[in-house]
């Protein structure tokens, strides 16, 4: 099942196990910005593909980096609320900063510690999800 831009999940209903590629990890969740080469709302389309996994009976997720794990709907639950809290605090420091929304600005108050240049990366999410 092809699930949002570049992220494919092979679902093997005998066993029962997901192998999840990049789109449900444990640990860390997918780069969702938006490029030059793209259009629309990626990380929408993320979230929403999301739900079309939560409930896939699994006992096992493979996912393609880090540990195997088997709770898929809190997994999905936490990379929901995860993306939508950044989201926020993103909008939160846009709407702070003095110089008229920049979100290159804005990154290093939504990542602390990190250079603005990489953390003007991290935004792109933010960037992609739009107004």
């Amino acid at each position: 099942m092809v699930l949002a831009a570049g992220l494919v999940c092979l679902y093997e209903p005998q066993a029962p196990v997901l192998f999840s590629s990049d789109h449900v990890l444990e640990r860390i969740s997918p780069n969702n910005g938006l490029y030059a080469q793209q259009s629309g709302d990626p990380l929408e389309e993320y979230l929403r593909s999301l739900q079309l996994v939560r409930d896939v009976p699994v006992k096992l997720v493979l996912p393609g980096h880090g540990a195997l794990f088997s709770d898929l709907a809190g997994r999905v639950d936490a990379l929901i609320a995860h993306h939508e809290q950044r989201l926020q605090e993103m909008v939160d420091a846009l709407a702070d900063e003095d110089d008229g929304g920049q979100t290159p600005m804005a990154s290093p108050v939504v990542f602390p510690g990190v250079g603005r240049s990489t953390a003007g990366s991290g935004c792109s999410p933010s960037i992609g999800r739009g107004p």
